[in-house]
């Protein structure tokens, strides 16, 4: 399961957590720019997806880094809460459930 993450601020409607200035450094990301982890949707895809882009100037290397274990348990108390609530999207990018 891979969550989308965002440069475009997310809707009223789309649960999504702001990732702290901290957490962008540490995985590289474009500190000019805010990103967001959405929260209601999750790919099922092959790893590494051909939707995925490589580390600038590491190529086939998708791995940035591991989130703060407090950042990720806020993470799946949400996605656990959508799936509970049943209003979480899962896409299925490579046909995983069809295998």
């Amino acid at each position: 399961m891979i969550l989308p993450i965002t440069t475009h601020r997310p809707g009223d409607e789309t649960a999504a957590i702001e990732i702290p200035p901290k957490v962008k450094q540490h995985l590289g990301l474009d500190p000019a720019r805010a990103s967001w982890i959405i929260l209601d949707e999750a790919n099922l895809d092959v790893w590494p997806s051909p939707d995925m882009r490589p580390i600038p100037g590491r190529p086939g290397l998708y791995e940035y880094g591991l989130l703060p274990q407090r950042l990720t348990n806020t993470i799946r108390q949400a996605i656990s809460s959508a799936i509970n609530e049943r209003r979480l999207a899962m896409i299925d990018r490579a046909g995983i459930e069809n295998k």
